[in-house]
């Protein structure tokens, strides 16, 4: 670069400048620089093309000449002239941040090319336009919104944006559909050498629901990861960015953590979630060409007539009258009669009222005044009649104050009677119409598999259990009944601590394969035989998550420092389980022996009080024995059974949810099964917990022998496996809160963004990553992803 005297320098003594080794002839200054000899001001550098001056325009220790001002202002204003009009004159095929595309979604062209300084009028238009949607999610500055909206703000990023990207650290791009600005995504922070990169995106949510940001944020990413040879891509959203965070999920993205007071959003420091996807993830065809096949079959879907800005859902109510959303829950165990089940309903009561503490929680059962006696923060829907809201009254008040040992006896009483009735009378009328022609008469009382309250439902969520399975099949149907009838009304639909299978009835498997692909998000169990189902009934991975029990929470809560010194034991007996007297007898004979060896008392756990099923095998095994622990009472708490379980140092159970609060625990468990619904109960637990169950099958021989050998194992190894039993459950109730906070976004997108403040939403069906013909859950408007770029 050619320099100049500074303005500032000292002639010498004799009015002359200090002489600088010869250079050739500079046309800008050629009064002060000619081959090094020194020149006195007002003479003419003999290769100087201008006259000595005469002119005084200020003072430098002598005249400053008008002409030597304006060359040595021509000088360092022209790199910044050939920046403007390099932007200004160059064509997109030349530009410095390239171009990608175009291609077409839902029939409109979309191109990304590089920012462009004709490009003001329309971003000032559309951001200021747009500003209640963009300028919370956006980092603060002391400017108004306005202010940095102007021309000048737009040339200064440009400019910097341009610098940027030609230092290779940074991607630039406008979003432009049907030759409008729509919007940007930035891909900052570019290290070649680590491979990776920060994304950031918003939108015009004109274009909401058109897939436009997914489409051009998978452009962007699979340019990175092909072009530029990035491995990593990640997406700081600020908490409570709903919008952002469903496209950075259906994109692929992955949620790694949270980064507390990352940045200065809208007025204050707020915590971010850390996005992230890397090369492996990206399918083979490409993150883009996945994105646009979503686009087009949500585009097949809509009406053609119907423009993107005037769609708008159906009529469906998805909250009160006070705003407040409804949740209803799908309980797998009517009666209330299963500590599992019980310990499942508390955990997810529980997380639903913390993110909505307002909102309005049913949930279906047989026996509504014990559950509002178990569960204070829950409204009972009635599975017999119109199965609608219910209005809180005296008996409500009574229920929730005497508690579930007042209240449980009657209940349970009054449904065994009526249970009992049904079965007798049904004799009867039979005998009669056999004898006199006449048959009893009475009322009916039909099921509602559709309750009522699904017409202003927020939320349907059919919560974990071993029900959809060819053991229960009457379950199962109803379940999909209810699911069915959600998605038909838009309302999302949710399966969450869900153990599937086996699962082989023809006619329950057609109704799972039209029913299931079309949820919004199915949570498993396990991971052994549940995926692999979900596949063959045409369930997209992506709509699918491994989460663990949702009852291994309320577990590790129970879990003591010291290791027990005690042998628990439980036995299922049931038609789905079944077990031979001889068997039973085998059990009971081993285990008592085995805890007289090595000094430990015998605690009789009890999970299943259905017609004291648990009970009546259970008590049994332990008579006889000197050192009992006096079994629970039928109305113990979940917690209340899992805390007798801390106190074992081994279990010996046939009962499924007593291995999880064992294992919970770091307590390892010998697993007794008599079928193959417990083989895949027991076998999942074992695989997502790394080990500590010891399956022993009843129907073998050598049972005496095995079951020996299982208890002495695990009561050997119960210390070297306690800290490994207890890190997968810390990992498997961080994997289930992640599926509820998937279930979160469901719902508040749909409520919040797609409803409650009149935003466009969603018609029919929902449509995510790899989704069928359906309509998204998520809306891409305004999409905003906070990034450090000051415009």
């Amino acid at each position: 670069m050619r320099r100049v005297l500074p303005l500032s320098a000292s002639p010498r003594s004799d009015g002359s400048f200090p002489t600088r080794r010869p250079r050739r002839p500079c046309r800008y200054a050629g009064r002060w620089r000619a081959c090094g000899r020194p020149v006195t001001r007002g003479q003419s550098s003999p290769t100087s093309r201008h006259p000595p001056a005469t002119s005084r325009v200020g003072s430098m220790n002598g005249p400053i000449s008008s002409q030597t001002l304006a060359a040595v202002l021509r000088f360092h204003l022209r790199s910044a002239w050939y920046d403007v009009g390099r932007a200004v004159r160059t064509s997109d095929s030349r530009t410095w941040g390239g171009r990608l595309g175009p291609v077409d979604v839902a029939g409109h062209q979309l191109i990304l090319r590089s920012p462009r300084l004709g490009d003001a009028a329309q971003w000032r238009e559309v951001r200021l336009r747009e500003q209640a949607h963009i300028e919370r999610w956006w980092t603060t500055s002391p400017l108004s919104w306005a202010e940095r909206h102007t021309d000048v703000q737009w040339v200064s990023y440009v400019l910097e944006a341009r610098r940027q990207a030609r230092a290779k650290r940074a991607l630039p791009l406008v979003i432009e559909l049907d030759g409008q600005l729509a919007g940007q995504c930035n891909l900052e922070g570019i290290d070649p050498v680590a491979g990776i990169g920060e994304m950031g995106i918003w939108m015009d949510s004109t274009w909401a629901r058109q897939r436009v940001a997914t489409v051009a944020a998978g452009l962007v990413v699979d340019h990175a990861v092909t072009e530029l040879g990035l491995h990593r891509i990640t997406a700081p959203i600020c908490e409570g960015n709903i919008a952002a965070a469903w496209g950075a999920r259906r994109l692929g993205m992955l949620r790694e953590g949270v980064m507390e007071g990352f940045l200065n959003v809208g007025g204050a420091r707020q915590n971010h979630h850390l996005w992230a996807i890397t090369a492996n993830r990206i399918p083979p065809g490409g993150l883009a060409s996945a994105m646009l096949e979503a686009a087009s079959r949500v585009h097949r879907r809509q009406p053609a007539s119907v423009s993107p800005v005037s769609r708008r859902r159906p009529q469906v109510t998805p909250a009160d009258a006070n705003g407040a959303i409804r949740v209803v829950i799908q309980n797998g165990e009517y009666w209330l009669c299963n500590h599992g089940d019980a310990a499942m309903l508390e955990v997810t009561i529980r997380r639903l009222r913390e993110r909505w503490p307002d909102a309005r929680i049913g949930v279906l059962t047989s026996a509504p005044n014990l559950l509002r006696a178990v569960e204070p923060g829950a409204e009972p829907i009635s599975d017999r009649g119109t199965g609608d809201w219910p209005v809180t009254g005296v008996t409500a008040r009574l229920a929730q104050r005497v508690g579930a040992r007042v209240v449980g006896p009657a209940a349970i009483g009054r449904l065994t009677a009526m249970d009992l009735l049904g079965q007798y009378s049904g004799r009867l009328d039979q005998a009669l119409r056999r004898v006199v022609g006449v048959g009893l008469p009475r009322r009916q009382v039909v099921p509602q598999d559709v309750p009522a309250a699904l017409r202003n439902a927020s939320l349907v969520l059919a919560m974990g259990g071993g029900y959809f399975a060819d053991v229960d099949p009457e379950q199962a149907h109803r379940t999909l009944d209810l699911l069915e009838h959600a998605g038909d009304r838009g309302i999302p639909a949710v399966m969450v601590g869900q153990g599937l299978g086996p699962l082989e009835d023809a006619t329950l498997v057609a109704r799972a394969a039209r029913v299931l692909p079309q949820l919004d998000f199915i949570a498993l169990r396990e991971g052994l035989q549940g995926p692999e189902l979900l596949s063959r009934l045409g369930v997209a991975v992506e709509r699918t998550s491994v989460t663990g029990d949702d009852a291994v929470e309320l577990g590790y809560e129970a879990r003591q420092e010291q290791v027990g010194s005690d042998l628990g034991v439980c036995l299922r007996i049931a038609d789905y389980s079944p077990v031979a007297t001889q068997t039973k007898e085998t059990v009971g004979r081993v285990v008592r022996r085995i805890a007289g060896e090595v000094g430990a008392g015998l605690v009789p756990l009890i999970i299943s009080e259905y017609r004291s099923e648990d009970r009546r095998a259970t008590l049994p095994l332990v008579e006889g024995f000197a050192n009992i622990v006096p079994p629970p009472g039928r109305y113990v708490t979940p917690r209340g059974v899992a805390a007798r379980v801390s106190r074992c140092r081994v279990l010996v159970t046939g009962a499924y949810h007593l291995g999880v609060f064992a294992l919970s625990q770091g307590i390892p468990v010998v697993g007794l099964t008599s079928s193959r619904y417990y083989d895949g109960k027991f076998l999942g637990l074992r695989d997502m917990f790394g080990g500590g169950v010891h399956l022993v099958r009843l129907d073998e021989p050598d049972l005496d022998e095995r079951i020996s050998s299982a208890i002495h194992g695990a009561w050997s190894e119960a210390t070297d496996v306690r800290r490994l039993l207890r890190e997968r459950a810390l990992a498997q109730i961080d994997t289930s809160k992640q599926g509820f906070e998937r279930v979160f976004d469901i719902v508040e997108t749909r409520h919040l963004v797609g409803g409650a403040d009149g935003h466009p939403a969603s018609v029919g069906r929902r449509a995510r990553v790899g989704e069928t013909n359906e309509t998204p859950a998520a809306t891409d408007d305004s999409v905003a992803v906070a990034t450090r770029q000051p415009c």
